[in-house]
């Protein structure tokens, strides 16, 4: 009777181990702790599915991407892991990457084929959710930018991110916060317009005025700002001359 009841308990704590949602837990682990190819290779064959969800959509390729994982990260994408799986709020590996500063796992993620850009594909299904979500800066970018992660903002850039995206309260330029001067700079270099206005009214400059931050003022006058330039007629008609005597 004792053999057949730990012959059950075994049995048991095997259905346990082999459940669908424990094994994606083990994978999430064996990501984010660096375990080797061997063990990874047996999470998979026990079942794990390289593109389940662990928890709020999240999925391996997203634990690996932020433990910096990166052979971690080419054994998923090598055994068949959507390189832009999204998580329940519309975020791809490639946002974490942003928000992170993670420029390596970035670089590889674009060398396997992650999109960059999400304002400017073809309607579909997650984009459509994204929006519903009402994540209207969902751009990589703008969370590099966001974040003061200069180094992930230049690859993005060099791969073709665009610097003039436009969100609900302005444009690329206008989000970012002026006192990420590299970020300013490097934004700068890659065509932004330091001439377009925030949904406020406010252009880069008349916001640098108004914060007191003279090197962000001398970065985009000296990168085409226009000092006269005057928002649309439905705003309050102020010049940098004046926000500047204000200050």
């Amino acid at each position: 009777m004792a053999d057949t009841e730990t012959e059950e308990e075994r049995e048991r704590r095997r259905e346990q181990l082999l459940d669908p949602e424990n094994l994606q837990r083990l994978l999430a682990d064996a990501l984010t702790y660096k375990s080797n190819l061997r063990d990874l290779t047996t999470i998979v064959k026990c079942g794990a599915d390289v593109n389940g969800t662990v928890k709020r959509g999240l999925r391996p390729l997203h634990y690996a991407v932020h433990a910096a994982n990166i052979e971690g990260v080419n054994f998923l994408l090598d055994n068949g892991a959507d390189v832009n799986g999204p998580d329940d709020i519309g975020y791809r590996p490639v946002h974490l990457c942003a928000r992170k500063g993670l420029t390596e796992p970035l670089r590889l993620l674009i060398d396997r084929g992650a999109q960059i850009d999400f304002f400017v594909e073809p309607e579909d299904e997650q984009g459509d959710r994204a929006r519903s979500l009402g994540y209207l800066t969902i751009e990589p970018l703008n969370m590099a930018l966001e974040n003061n992660h200069e180094e992930c903002a230049r690859l993005l850039l060099e791969r073709g991110a665009k610097p003039n995206n436009h969100y609900f309260l302005g444009y690329e330029i206008n989000l970012l916060p002026l006192e990420h001067t590299e970020c300013l700079k490097t934004l700068l270099e890659f065509g932004a317009d330091p001439n377009l206005f925030s949904r406020c009214g406010l252009s880069p400059l008349m916001k640098a005025c108004r914060t007191h931050n003279i090197r962000a003022a001398r970065i985009l006058m000296d990168n085409g700002a226009t000092l006269d330039l005057q928002p649309p007629e439905r705003f309050e008609q102020v010049r940098v001359s004046r926000l500047t005597l204000q200050v």
